[in-house]
């Protein structure tokens, strides 16, 4: 999966619309997963210093066993704590 560019139409209620410009290359460049809106299940991911990083997924996600170790693109491999209809928590192993 490459980069590219966007260019922002709207930001609603923290959904962002966007329309592709170009490929990019700037490696520094923030990486954005998408996540398509109405199939989205919030995430929160407990990091190695006890703090969280919350985001969204695929809400899939939500069909894995509790222990079973999923990798999340461009975030590394986390294992599933805790996982029902309203949200997924996740403890992170390794890059």
């Amino acid at each position: 999966m490459g980069l590219f560019n966007i260019q922002k139409l709207s930001l609603k209620e923290n959904e962002l619309t966007a329309k592709r410009i170009n490929e990019s290359t700037q490696p520094e460049a923030p990486i954005l997963q998408w996540v398509p809106s109405e199939e989205k299940i919030p995430v929160s991911v407990v990091l190695p210093d006890a703090g969280r990083a919350d985001g969204y997924a695929e809400v899939g996600l939500t069909n894995e066993s509790v222990n079973s170790v999923v990798q999340l693109i461009r975030f590394g491999f986390c294992r599933v704590d805790q996982a029902d209809s309203n949200k997924v928590t996740l403890y992170f192993a390794h890059n």
